[in-house]
């Protein structure tokens, strides 16, 4: 069992403090200091007893010009600098030197960088430990190829505050890692084949324990050997083993990442999890399916399609493959990369060496927000082939300034060149957001991990004697924990043999390929009732018409002197219905639509003499009544 360090810093500050200030005349301030201050530190940097320590990831901003991607926050020297980093695999830690983006103007940011100008940095006689310029293999052996990373740093040694269950900005315990190994950008960047590139501008959080040290000379000479993280956090007693989990979750859409030292969250791995030793998985089939909907994949109306996996000299091949989280992409053979593309609506870009999505092609639309995914099967020690699925949701992704001078969506395929001995293909941080990897020692963990319906938070102790790891006890299958999220395809007859239409809710849009749908069949049927009922009800209404005019009738003519005639029904006309001349706005009878009938009709008056009579001329004209005067229609 490790011992922990920082009973020794106690013990070696309670010493201090009194030789400094235990005198006679002030034995009764400086007692209360020192015990306060035994307790502070204690509280504040040693738990009970080691127990898994969560790290957060944000989930208010991210980072990156080819992601966008979750990162963790935590602190560097002291004071503690918060420092933005990506969780990775590599051999030791890294951070950014504030100069490297000073100097250059293709830094994506400038933010949460790292100076050499702290007092505790001096005092230590930091600059003198520093080793001289190294290049970029001093970051791992791949990082130079499949990065593409160039430029110089230094090995350094500062203190490393690692915040449990908190960011840097929270409130929490701490666990300081004193004369941590770390390596110091002062110009790493990225380049791609066509020449645009970015100076790094976040850090590295490395989780390697294989070996505890690196060593280095350092500037003045002398030998200088600092411990990695990991390895320092257990002998210090903060964690009980040197393993860790982690799935790094989404962005679009929203997946909070998980990191764990010394433990795992059951609610992150969905299946029993794939056992290898060493670093390596064997990757024996690539395929892509539809869990459900229509499929837009092009040529491809089953949806499914196995054996993609492939190499330069074979169609189909089973290969070793790495997996971690300091790379983006998925790394594969050209052949591989190819055969995926060829159902997609994408094409290859050589500046970037990566596929870029057609995004004014449907299809596009569809695939990244339908349940379409694609499939990695894998060998596990000779047992059933499991398979681990990545929705293209999460194959979505951007480049964007300083790359492109506007956010271009791609697909994170990047071919790279098999050679027997050489770098093995690698399935980078686009596919540990739909994967959950745990390691203790020389066993790597590999499962299944949840899409944004994930079960609450359940840590697990990694113990130095874990063999295995327990699944989330949720019953939650991979498709429910994506439901809301992912909208099946309902196709239409589209063009080049494709099936295209639009999305719509899975468990909204139950389908039949044998005839009408339900819904169809309920539409008809409403159709007709509606249609006979209107029938029913305007013949009743004839009727009913025609005996109230009918009664009218009778009623008019007993009114009637002999020899008038019926009264005539007259409607005026008008110039526009919102005019100055506008007709009066009438109440209409129950029964009756707008415009059939008005409550009062308007008649026509008779004349009282049925033929017109010539005034005598020698009568004076006189004026009529105002009565008389009125305008006979009312």
């Amino acid at each position: 069992m490790p011992v922990p360090s920082a009973s020794k810093f106690l013990v070696l500050t309670a010493n201090l403090s009194f030789s400094l200030h235990w005198q006679p005349d002030n034995r009764h301030i400086m007692l209360p200091f020192a015990l306060a201050l035994l307790l502070v530190c204690g509280a504040a940097q040693v738990p009970q007893s080691p127990s898994p320590c969560p790290i957060v990831f944000t989930n208010d901003s991210s980072v990156g010009p080819d992601g966008p991607w979750w990162y963790i926050l935590q602190g560097v020297d002291w004071p503690p600098k918060p420092m933005k980093m990506i969780p990775t695999q590599a051999e030791i830690s890294m951070i950014v030197n504030k100069s490297a983006c000073d100097l250059h103007d293709n830094c994506p940011s400038s933010d949460d960088l790292w100076e050499p100008t702290s007092d505790s940095w001096r005092i230590n006689n930091g600059s003198e430990k520093a080793s001289a310029d190294v290049g970029a293999s001093a970051a791992g052996p791949e990082a130079s190829e499949l990065l593409g990373l160039e430029g110089s740093g230094q090995y350094i040694m500062n203190r490393m505050t690692i915040y449990r269950g908190a960011d840097a900005n929270g409130k929490t315990q701490v666990n300081n890692l004193d004369k941590s190994a770390i390596i110091l950008s002062n110009n790493y960047s990225i380049t791609y084949p066509g020449g645009a590139s970015y100076t790094l501008s976040i850090g590295f959080f490395s989780l390697s324990s294989l070996s505890e040290n690196i060593t280095w000379t350092a500037q003045n000479g002398k030998s200088m050997t600092a411990m990695k993280i990991l390895p320092r956090a257990y002998h210090n007693g903060f964690i009980p083993s040197e393993s860790y989990s982690l799935h790094v979750g989404s962005v679009f859409p929203n997946i909070t990442g998980s990191l764990i030292l010394g433990g795992y969250d059951k609610s992150r791995c969905l299946g029993e999890p794939i056992v290898t030793q060493g670093d390596s998985f064997m990757l024996t089939d690539i395929g892509l399916n539809v869990s459900s909907g229509d499929s837009v994949f092009k040529g491809l109306p089953s949806g499914t399609q196995n054996g993609l996996l492939r190499s330069s000299d074979s169609n189909n091949t089973a290969m070793s493959i790495g997996v971690g989280s300091g790379f983006p992409y998925l790394y594969l053979p050209r052949s591989t990369c190819d055969a995926i593309a060829e159902y997609l609506p994408v094409t290859y870009n050589e500046d970037f060496d990566l596929y870029f999505w057609n995004t004014d092609d449907e299809a596009f639309e569809q695939i990244v927000t339908s349940p379409h995914h694609l499939t990695f099967t894998f060998n596990d020690n000779n047992l059933a082939p499991q398979t681990i699925k990545v929705p293209f949701a999460l194959l979505n992704l951007t480049l964007d300034q300083p790359l492109t001078d506007s956010p271009t969506p791609y697909f994170p395929c990047r071919p790279t060149k098999v050679v027997e001995g050489g770098i093995e293909p690698r399935l980078g941080r686009a596919f540990l957001q739909a994967a959950f990897m745990a390691k203790k020692g020389n066993t790597k963990f590999l499962a299944q991990a949840p899409g944004p319906a994930f079960d609450g938070e359940s840590v697990e102790n990694i113990f130095p004697d874990t063999d295995d790891l327990e699944p989330t006890d949720g019953a939650a299958s991979w498709e429910d924990t994506w439901k809301g999220h992912l909208k099946d395809v309902t196709s239409k007859a589209g063009s080049n043999g494709t099936e295209v239409g639009g999305t719509s809710d899975p468990q909204s849009s139950e389908s039949s390929d044998n005839g009408i749908s339900g819904g169809a069949i309920a539409g008809i049927v409403v159709g007709v009732i509606v249609g006979v009922a209107l029938v029913l009800g305007l013949i009743l209404w004839q009727v009913r018409r025609r005996k109230k005019s009918h009664s009218t009738d009778e009623q008019q003519q007993q009114q009637q002197s002999p020899g008038e005639e019926e009264p005539k029904t007259v409607y005026a006309h008008y110039a526009t219905p919102d005019g100055p001349h506008s007709p009066p706005q009438y109440n209409y009878s129950i029964g009756h639509d707008n415009g059939q009938k008005p409550v009062q009709e308007i008649h026509e008056a008779e004349a009282t003499s049925p033929e017109p009579v010539e005034m005598d001329a020698n009568q004076d004209p006189k004026e009529l009544p105002a009565e008389e005067a009125r305008d006979p229609v009312r």
